[in-house]
């Protein structure tokens, strides 16, 4: 005989109350959106949620939600190996990590091979885990 555990209950959150001065500026635009695409909203029912997620994304992150601020090297290393993936096509990934590795890691033609070796291992693990985090977060927003 199994047993069932009951499903914890959700956590009831008062709602935060909006400040009359932002709640009158967001009744006016959208009393202006409705008066100029009352139409298309009518139309389209999809066309009022992607208009209030667009609003939501225009707005600043809420504290403590910006998520942590970037490792300098790695955001570097990202963006240049997009630009010498495109600019150079036909070069081989070895090629390309290489030119990345000494732009990117400090000192890298005073070090010796172990050192190198790590420091790219590290810098290439980096990058291909934001790059892999930038894909899994587009998954998981559909």
């Amino acid at each position: 005989m199994t047993t069932r555990s009951v499903p914890a209950q959700k956590r009831h959150r008062p709602p935060v109350p909006v400040p009359p001065a932002i709640e009158a500026e967001v009744r006016a635009f959208a009393a202006e959106l409705t008066a100029a695409y009352g139409r298309r909203f009518r139309r389209n029912a999809r066309l009022k949620h992607q208009v209030a997620i667009l609003f939501v994304q225009s707005l600043p992150p809420q504290p403590g939600r910006a998520g942590r601020p970037g490792l300098g090297d790695v955001t570097e290393a990202a963006r240049l190996l997009a630009v010498l993936r495109q600019s150079h096509p036909k070069w081989p990934a070895k090629r390309i990590w290489r030119e990345i590795y000494a732009r990117c890691i400090a000192g890298w033609n005073a070090m010796g091979t172990s050192e190198r070796r790590a420091e790219a291992f590290l810098l290439h693990s980096r990058v291909r885990w934001r790059l892999y985090a930038r894909k899994r977060r587009a998954r998981q927003k559909r």
